[in-house]
């Protein structure tokens, strides 16, 4: 049997919460070993995440993830993005993945329904292949703050401050948090994050985060 080809989903529910400990956490890897760097962001981030195999079943998940479902880790890889979508969602998910899979990228609005009842909408940005085989798709609540235009992406690499700045982002910071860590304003936070969209073509921070993991920024 081949390595098993995994995408993952990044919800980025609050980013005021505390930064979790994730020592006790049983850290499993899917299919083939993948890039270091990834599971550093994977594990570390305040931001949700979750890893999908290629039949959209739930394989993986940090702490935020298994706190944003009110579930564990066995509940969790039992069920397929099917089971979470929101009932008017579900009869279009084969297509949006097969179009998601052959565009190599992703954006729009989803709608989670967690077992506890609640429905969550998102903004969601989704990369194909950020490693190889791998997808990364990124949710935000509506509320995010601070977007791109989009535009076509440059050449150009990240300035160091910028990638500095954006390896914050990905790790759930907020501009406040990101300004006194790096000791700048919050609007010099928001300035490099803007270039750095500019740079990648990103519309908004999740599909930023994305771009960036793709392009080995951070």
């Amino acid at each position: 049997m081949g390595p098993m080809v995994c995408t993952a989903l990044v919800f980025a529910t609050n980013a005021d919460a505390p930064i979790l400990d994730f020592d006790d956490f049983a850290r499993v890897e899917c299919g083939a070993a993948m890039d270091g760097q990834f599971w550093d962001v994977f594990w570390a981030s305040r931001n949700a995440m979750v890893l999908l195999s290629d039949d959209r079943r739930y394989v993986e998940a940090n702490k935020a993830a298994l706190e944003l479902y009110g579930l564990s880790r066995d509940e969790l890889c039992a069920l397929r993005v099917d089971d979470l979508a929101a009932g008017e969602l579900r009869a279009g998910l084969d297509g949006l993945w097969a179009e998601f899979l052959t565009r190599g990228h992703m954006t729009g609005r989803y709608r989670l329904a967690v077992p506890d009842g609640r429905k969550l909408e998102f903004h969601y940005s989704a990369v194909a292949n950020v490693l190889p085989g791998r997808h990364l798709g990124i949710l935000i609540t509506l509320l995010d703050e601070g977007s791109g235009d989009g535009s076509a992406p440059t050449s150009e690499r990240l300035t160091a401050r910028e990638r500095e700045v954006v390896g914050h982002v990905a790790a759930g910071a907020t501009t406040a948090e990101i300004a006194a860590t790096l000791y700048i304003a919050p609007t010099t936070v928001d300035t490099h994050v803007r270039k750095a969209m500019s740079r990648l073509g990103a519309k908004n921070r999740p599909h930023l985060i994305a771009l960036a993991m793709q392009r080995g920024e951070i």
